[in-house]
C-alpha cells in the first residue's frame, strides 16, 4: 500500500512563488535604481552647459529691461519728439538751418567765434 500524500508539493510551490515574487519585485527595484542613477548622472554632467544658458538668458533678459527702462524714460520720449516730430516747448525758439550762412566776399573774415557767441546771433541777443 502506499503512504498518503503530504502537503510537501504545496509547500515547495508556495515557496517557489515567493522566490519569484521576490526576484521579480527586486529586478524592478533595480531597474528604477539605475534609471535613477543614470538620469541623475546625465543631469550632473549637463549642469554646466545649462548653467551657462541659464545665464545667457538671464543677461538678454537684463538688457532687454534696461532698454524698455530707457525707452519709457520722459528724456528718451522728449528725445524722440523733438527729432521725429519737431516738438519743442512754449517758451523755446525753433531754429532750422536751410543751408551754410556765407560772408560776403568784400568783408575780411572774422576771427573764429565760439559757440555760444553763434547762438547769440542767431537768436537775436
Amino acid at each position: 500500500m502506499r503512504k498518503p500524500r503530504t502537503d510537501k508539493p504545496t509547500i515547495e510551490l508556495q515557496s517557489v512563488l515567493k522566490f519569484v515574487l521576490i526576484l521579480l519585485a527586486s529586478t524592478i527595484l533595480s531597474f528604477n535604481a539605475i534609471k535613477s542613477i543614470v538620469i541623475s548622472w546625465r543631469m550632473i554632467t549637463m549642469y554646466p552647459v545649462r548653467q551657462q544658458q541659464i545665464q545667457k538668458q538671464y543677461l538678454q533678459i537684463i538688457k532687454k529691461k534696461n532698454e524698455l527702462e530707457f525707452v519709457t524714460s520722459p528724456f528718451y520720449i522728449e528725445q524722440q519728439l523733438r527729432n521725429s516730430l519737431n516738438y519743442y516747448k512754449p517758451d523755446e525758439k525753433a531754429v532750422i538751418f536751410t543751408s551754410p550762412i556765407q560772408q560776403p566776399t568784400n568783408q575780411k573774415p572774422t576771427p573764429s567765434k565760439t559757440p555760444a557767441q553763434m547762438w547769440k546771433e542767431v537768436l537775436g541777443f
